[in-house]
């Protein structure tokens, strides 16, 4: 029992700390379509706060009204050191499980091998062989040999959603991670290269107001150190406590210089260690967006004009502000919300605009080359490269070499003062030994970066344990077989359950965020539509779920607010319920197929006649325990669940109710 409860465990801080950041825009800057046949356009993603319903579908159900989310999730880590080192402590460990990595670390993405998403990437000046990256899903990565193989450096830490992500000027062993979410909190520093991680808290943990999930603790998109003296640094503060913070003392006490103002990049000049640059620009004009300036380290700061446009025409969706390494008083402004671009040449006293590059939204930010002042880069779906200070763009994601780099650009690194650049997306990291060259070659390096993030849903085969399905943030649906790896099959960009049927597992569905079921009749080769029958005008959370009958493939459910029941393989679909709550889960019984269990967050209702219906329906509360209290052991017994987490075991009888097992652990 006990090792049972130790994976579980493991599993939760798994899934915590491998679930996708809260921030649309969490990129740092400066540190920082072809789809298989039949499977249709990539469909882009609901709205601008896609991110935040993804946490919001995760936890919502998973958490006691109440509850705090960092506070459960900084409980659960603090739990899982005290077991780590009580298991280091016996002469043979008795959870050792084998656990094993399916499949390659990256995935095939529209013909490219594919990582989880980048937000900053450092290398080391002393030695350009190693690399780091901070990703938005599994935390920082290393890379000693220029990125042929990838070391994990933060999986036992706090947090692995990262926001932000940058090295010390002054010292390359010194790295800082913010993180993406409200529930993660504080910075994480490391003094020796990754080896080992502090947790600063200072004023980023909370909890600041009501919202018990994004309101623990505070995103942090945008830091930097001051050149010349490490102890000086500014931290872009979002979400709940919306700002700008600077520390003059390591880290130890620190000051809010900036209220209401979410900033996204803040560089410093490196010839003048005083003046510092920062663009904010919230969707409200009144909050002043735009670019800003200091001259005193980021004690004070000036909004600039001189060109730029008001606050009004600022305001939108983000503004990223890129600074030529070889000449800090060019700097260049992207406002996505009015899709201008401005560079200047004095330091932001004067501004011209300039053609903006064809790709929007711009928030993957712009940035110069290394060596010239008129080369700039930006990069959103595509990668444009301008050699005329703006004037035109030429998109070189699609290397001359016929590599081709992932959309959505989140971070790079130039290799000391020479052409080579490390740009790191939301499909990894790539490498180009010159990236000015009239044909850029690119270079694939993300075998070993395991920074992909999975969704639940998983579709196993019923004979083939190599054959898998699986969704995942950003890159589709995935197929793995012993053959190729993890393969993107499906033609959306977030995809969570999948299915397979057992009987004919030719027959397999993925479904991507809200109604957007897919069908493959031929293994995983195309998708097609399959939503005949369904209200798409339900409310519906972001991923609700899809299940199959284990016992017969023709048979599956799908959950708006309504339970959806097709009994001839997705080709049509009817409503079998009531309107309930939206649904978080669905069930078949794997011993009778008549019985089928759906949960709403707070009720799971039964039916042990959705085949011979019309299905009725009971719902069911019986049993819970009451909110907030512990039900794993005493209240000292280490190993329990904190406060708020809940673990419960369902009986297989039609109509039972939720029972809690003090004798045994399931997860729910």
């Amino acid at each position: 029992m006990i090792r049972r409860f130790f994976v579980l465990i493991v599993f939760f801080l798994l899934v915590a700390g491998y679930v996708q950041q809260t921030l649309p825009l969490s990129h740092a800057q400066g540190n920082m379509q072809a789809i298989t046949a039949g499977a249709g356009p990539r469909q882009p993603e609901s709205s601008a706060n896609t991110d935040q319903q993804r946490q919001e579908w995760l936890w919502r159900s998973r958490m006691t009204p109440g509850a705090n989310l960092f506070r459960l999730r900084q409980k659960a880590y603090k739990q899982i050191k005290a077991m780590r080192a009580a298991v280091a402590a016996l002469a043979s460990n008795p959870f050792a499980v084998g656990w094993q990595p399916f499949g390659s670390a990256a995935t095939s993405f529209f013909g490219t091998r594919s990582a989880g998403a980048t937000v900053g990437m450092a290398i080391d000046p002393t030695n350009s062989q190693v690399v780091y990256t901070g990703s938005a899903g599994g935390g920082v990565w290393k890379t000693a040999d220029a990125g042929s193989s990838w070391t994990p450096l933060t999986d036992q830490q706090a947090f692995t959603e990262d926001g932000s992500f940058v090295m010390d000027p002054n010292n390359p062993n010194v790295l800082y991670v913010g993180p993406s979410g409200g529930y993660a909190g504080g910075i994480l520093k490391s003094s020796d290269g990754g080896s080992t991680w502090s947790l600063i808290t200072g004023p980023f943990v909370g909890p600041f107001g009501p919202d018990n999930i994004f309101g623990g603790s505070t995103p942090i998109p945008a830091m930097a150190v001051q050149p010349s003296n490490s102890s000086v640094m500014l931290v872009a503060t979002v979400g709940a406590k919306v700002g700008m913070f600077r520390t003059a003392d390591g880290g130890n006490t620190w000051n809010q210089v900036v209220n209401g103002l979410p900033f996204f990049d803040i560089l410093f000049d490196p010839n003048n260690p005083a003046t510092v640059y920062a663009s904010g620009c919230p969707a409200a004009a009144n909050l002043n967006p735009g670019v800003y300036k200091s001259g005193d380290a980021g004690l004070t700061w000036t909004r600039l004009s001189g060109g730029l446009p008001t606050a009004a025409g600022t305001a939108g969706l983000s503004c990223r502000l890129g600074m030529s390494p070889s000449n800090p008083l060019a700097l260049a402004v992207i406002f996505s919300g009015a899709q201008n671009t401005f560079i200047t040449s004095d330091g932001g006293n004067t501004w011209s605009q300039v053609t903006s590059p064809p790709d929007y939204p711009h928030n993957a930010g712009i940035f110069f080359s290394r060596t010239d002042p008129n080369i700039l880069f930006d990069g959103s779906a595509g990668f444009f490269r301008s050699s005329d200070g703006g004037q035109t763009w030429q998109d070189i994601s699609v290397g001359a070499n016929a590599v081709s780099i992932h959309p959505d650009q989140g971070g790079h690194a130039w290799v000391g003062n020479t052409n080579q650049l490390y740009i790191g997306n939301d499909g990894g990291v790539f490498y180009t030994p010159d990236a000015t060259a009239s044909g850029v070659n690119w270079t694939n390096l993300n075998n070993g970066l395991a920074t992909l993030r999975l969704y639940p849903g998983l579709g196993l085969h019923p004979s083939d344990s190599t054959i898998t399905l699986a969704g995942t943030q950003d890159e589709g649906t995935l197929l793995s077989n012993s053959a190729s790896g993890w393969t993107s099959v499906g033609g959306c960009g977030d995809s969570a359950y999948t299915a397979i049927d057992q009987q004919n597992p030719s027959n397999m569905y993925a479904n991507c965020f809200g109604v957007q079921i897919e069908k493959s009749t031929n293994g995983g080769a195309s998708f097609s539509g399959a939503i005949t029958g369904i209200n798409t005008s339900d409310p519906v959370n972001f991923f609700p779920p899809l299940v199959i009958d284990p016992s017969d493939g023709l048979n599956l459910y799908f959950g708006t607010n309504h339970v959806y029941q097709t009994i001839d393989g997705a080709q049509t679909w009817n409503a079998i319920s009531p309107a309930f709550n939206n649904l978080v889960s669905i069930s078949v019984s794997p011993k009778d197929s008549n019985t089928v269990y759906a949960a709403e967050a707070l009720k799971v209702w039964t039916s042990s006649n959705v085949l011979s219906g019309p299905a009725t329906w009971a719902g069911s509360i019986s049993g819970l325990p009451p909110r907030g209290k512990r039900r794993c052991g005493p209240p000292k017994r280490p190993g329990c669940l904190p406060r708020g987490l809940r673990i419960f075991r369902l009986r297989r009888q039609p109509g039972a109710c939720l029972q809690n097992d003090r004798r045994r652990r399931y997860l729910g």
